[in-house]
């Protein structure tokens, strides 16, 4: 999970210096620069809230604005014409292979065929379903996930937790009771650590948690099958 700060300003040099001064955790950045006069302030800012609300609901990322920007009031002609940018910076960006952004995959990109694994919820009659596509890990929608976190969450893997809360207090979330809340979304995981985590509302290996749904056999047992096939 990458750390990230989305902001907007009007003299960069000064912004990334007082960063630079007051933020430890980063090693890079990246500027996108309008020119002439096509973007005025509140286009800027209006770009600036799309990319921190994307940021926010994105699972690969810890969003780290300590700030929540504001969507300033702007035409439906003027919001369409800056879906064009909105796009220009996203592509630009899977081109830089740092599609953060898209940390959903859409429904009909799943593979009806895909191997589906299974973990429980603790201490309910609940469970989630995951499925993997190449390198991405699908927490499905009508998972249940943990509302109420262990006491070493927050200790030992901040990361997961502040995306645990994010998703847990989102509005693609319907709360059961006291213990359990039900996912309404497909969400995307780079590992499925970070998918069970979600889960579990806790730090644990994936590859020992998730269970083949029609085997049993948890990820770690299937890939052991699969090197001892591929040495016979």
């Amino acid at each position: 999970m990458v750390q990230m700060y989305v902001g907007e300003t009007e003299n960069f040099l000064r912004r990334i210096k007082n960063h630079h001064q007051g933020k430890d955790w980063w090693t890079h950045f990246i500027v996108f620069q309008s020119e002439g006069s096509s973007l005025n302030k509140a286009h800027v800012r209006y770009l600036e809230y799309i990319f921190w609300k994307k940021a926010g609901e994105s699972t690969q990322i810890q969003l780290m604005n300590e700030q929540n920007p504001q969507m300033p009031k702007l035409s439906e002609e003027d919001m369409a014409d800056l879906q064009i940018f909105e796009d220009n910076i996203l592509y630009i960006l899977e081109a830089m292979n740092l599609g953060y952004f898209s940390g959903n995959i859409s429904v009909q990109t799943i593979d009806t065929n895909s191997t589906e694994y299974v973990c429980k919820v603790p201490n309910t009659e609940y469970e989630a379903t995951m499925i993997q596509i190449d390198e991405s890990y699908i927490l499905k929608s009508g998972s249940y996930l943990r509302r109420l976190p262990r006491d070493s969450f927050n200790k030992h893997n901040q990361g997961y937790f502040k995306k645990w809360q994010e998703i847990t207090n989102s509005d693609f979330v319907e709360i059961i009771d006291d213990n359990t809340c039900l996912l309404k979304k497909d969400l995307e995981f780079n590992s499925p650590s970070a998918a069970g985590s979600m889960v579990k509302a806790g730090a644990i290996n994936g590859l020992t948690t998730w269970r083949n749904k029609n085997t049993g056999k948890s990820i770690k047992d299937e890939l052991s099958q699969d090197d001892s096939h591929q040495q016979d």
